[in-house]
């Protein structure tokens, strides 16, 4: 693990400091955000094919042909996951993509909800979910800000329209929802200088820094706008 871990992260370590990054989930909210210049994005999953979007990094656990195939398209950094113990055999990386893709490996914590500071010599943290991965990189490359988008933690589906894939256990979101709450008191304890700002919250809400986009207001009339702070994507964009 620290072999691999060193070759794929140790270049990356405090490469953010004093600036704003944003990880990018696959949520519906992820339709009302329009992109901060400047700022680096760190995507999962089908997140890299959303219009107007452009990543800069890319976090992969599940191998999933049809997105590798496009992937090897796209000039940003890949991470895919070493998963070969505790993975389905189809949903493991070929060889061939890993190498057409010019990706780095990882490895992933789960089942372990442990999060450490130094992954060079430990697994990312896992929580059943591919942005724990993309969010504990993020964090080791020591942003100002951290901006969370798309990262709704419910089951409304995905902003593809794709449907959210069913789950045999049906407490998934209180897993995904510890995970945040374990990532928040890990951030306080090593990176206090640190703010975590979750965009149009919805199952986050309360929990991290809240702001709204004026689309998801305008979608949402339930919400009282005159207690919601707005998510100005020009305050965020790199001098």
């Amino acid at each position: 693990l620290h072999d691999i871990h060193k070759a794929s992260f140790s270049r990356w370590k405090g490469c953010h400091r004093e600036k704003t990054v944003a990880v990018v989930a696959t949520g519906p909210t992820l339709n009302d955000y329009s992109q901060v210049k400047g700022v680096p994005h760190i995507g999962v999953n089908s997140s890299f094919l959303k219009d107007g979007l452009h990543l800069d990094f890319y976090f992969l656990w599940h191998y999933t042909k049809e997105w590798c195939e496009v992937l090897k398209d796209y000039e940003f950094i890949k991470f895919f996951a070493r998963n070969e113990k505790n993975a389905p055999y189809e949903e493991r990386f070929p060889e061939y993509m890993v190498e057409q893709n010019h990706a780095y490996r990882f490895f992933s914590g789960e089942p372990s909800w442990e999060i450490y500071p130094d992954i060079e010599y430990h697994p990312l943290m896992g929580f059943r979910s591919i942005i724990f991965s993309a969010l504990h990189f993020a964090i080791y490359t020591r942003p100002k800000r951290l901006l969370l988008v798309g990262c709704d933690c419910s089951m409304n589906g995905h902003y593809d329209g794709a449907e959210q894939n069913s789950f045999e256990d049906n407490h998934i979101i209180p897993t995904w929802v510890k995970g945040y709450k374990a990532l928040k008191q890990f951030s306080e304890q090593h990176y206090p200088d640190m703010e975590i700002i979750s965009v149009n919250p919805v199952g986050l809400k309360g929990l991290f820094h809240d702001m709204y986009t004026e689309s998801y207001l305008d979608a949402h009339p339930e919400l009282d706008r005159e207690t919601c702070e707005i998510f100005d994507p020009k305050a965020f964009e790199s001098q």
